[in-house]
């Protein structure tokens, strides 16, 4: 769910293509690569940096050992900017974030049958094999990465609440700065911005609120101050 209509089906880290190419080292042949090799590089380099740092800083909060495979899932639901672009199997949860927003049109994104007929599936876990090849080394994961399909459908083991909550899943990308079209069988469905408050109500009268999807106590002061304080719908 897209609370903006005209968001590119991609994951956030291809979000932010300008900066790649600027945080890419300057190497021997630079100025012979072209800007998408810049940016693909630089890329690497920002995922390197930034799920090691991730891995150093979330011990004070979470102590389970992960490899650099559900790391990367665990990061990406606490923000951190991925390869993974968020999936559901619930459409009232892709609906909840379509309609946020109300100032702008939203859509859901939905793919097609096609797809899982041709996608590589992967569930992750302790006793998975791709998870043991990918280790505890960071090479290692981008060289996992380097050798799978353009697309990968991956079904996370439980390492946040919010997987469970939001029947989440999610599609790996090989390049991240590329975005999925309708042309790729998929289908898109507009959420007129003038009918998402009713939306809203009508979702919360099913259950599908902040706290739902957004399991944790902040969660839950936040309904209840806004259920005494402000408009409901929410």
């Amino acid at each position: 769910g897209h609370s903006n209509m005209d968001y590119e089906v991609k994951p956030s880290i291809g979000r932010q293509s300008e900066k790649f190419s600027e945080w890419l080292f300057k190497m021997d042949g630079y100025d012979e690569i072209s800007e998408m090799q810049k940016k693909s590089a630089g890329l690497q380099q920002y995922e390197w940096w930034a799920l090691s740092e991730f891995r150093a800083r979330k011990e004070p909060y979470h102590k389970e050992k992960l490899n650099y495979f559900e790391l990367m899932v665990l990061a990406q639901h606490h923000g951190l900017r991925t390869r993974l672009l968020d999936i559901t199997t619930n459409p009232l949860v892709s609906l909840y974030f379509a309609s946020a927003d109300l100032s702008k049109d939203g859509a859901i994104i939905a793919f097609k049958n096609e797809w899982w007929n041709k996608i590589k599936i992967m569930k992750t876990g302790v006793n998975d094999s791709d998870v043991h090849f990918i280790g505890d080394d960071i090479r290692g994961f981008l060289l996992f990465i380097k050798n799978q399909p353009d697309f990968t459908f991956v079904k996370p083991a439980h390492v946040s609440n919010r997987i469970v909550s939001q029947d989440a899943s999610f599609i790996m990308y090989k390049q991240p700065l590329l975005a999925l079209t309708v042309e790729q069988n998929l289908e898109k469905i507009v959420i007129p911005k003038e009918f998402k408050s009713s939306i809203r109500k009508e979702l919360k009268e099913l259950g599908i609120v902040h706290s739902k999807i957004f399991p944790d106590l902040d969660s839950v002061a936040r309904e209840i101050d806004k259920s005494l304080f402000e408009d409901s719908s929410a």
